[in-house]
């Protein structure tokens, strides 16, 4: 499947982890770009960890740094989306909150219903506890 995961991390250590795991149980190999804004937690460090070790076995896992602006700002969503679109090179890009976990085998459905040529774009919003972290995630064709 042609299909790459975008990822804006800031400060994500205790939760990239999860979401890339959840990444691996799609039915397909993935390729994932992560667009770090600055983290101080060492969130970098793990995920230069894990492109290193191969620890994600399968994963093409790619990792864009950033600095923070003056003031030690961070960068807009927005930008880091668009940043990370423009490296990827698939049919599809699957944008994803470094908080988000993807039900596994969600990715083939939604792709089968993006390939309808009357969409462009499924937005995802899954709640299953009101307790956890809410999930939600936008796939995108880019042809």
């Amino acid at each position: 499947m042609d299909l790459t995961f975008c990822i804006v991390t800031w400060n994500s250590a205790a939760t990239l982890k999860a979401v890339i795991q959840r990444i691996m149980k799609q039915n397909l190999l993935p390729n994932i770009l992560i667009y770090d804004n600055g983290s101080t937690d060492g969130t970098v460090e793990m995920v230069k960890a894990f492109i290193k070790s191969r620890w994600f076995e399968g994963a093409t896992i790619e990792l864009i740094e950033d600095i923070h602006m003056e003031g030690g700002r961070v960068r807009n969503i927005a930008h880091c989306r668009y940043m990370l679109s423009q490296r990827a090179e698939s049919k599809y890009i699957m944008f994803v909150d470094s908080d988000v976990l993807l039900p596994p085998f969600i990715m083939g459905r939604l792709v089968k219903e993006l390939d309808n040529p009357k969409l462009g774009m499924i937005g995802v919003r899954y709640e299953p506890n009101a307790n956890h972290v809410k999930m939600g995630a936008t796939l995108l064709r880019t042809e």
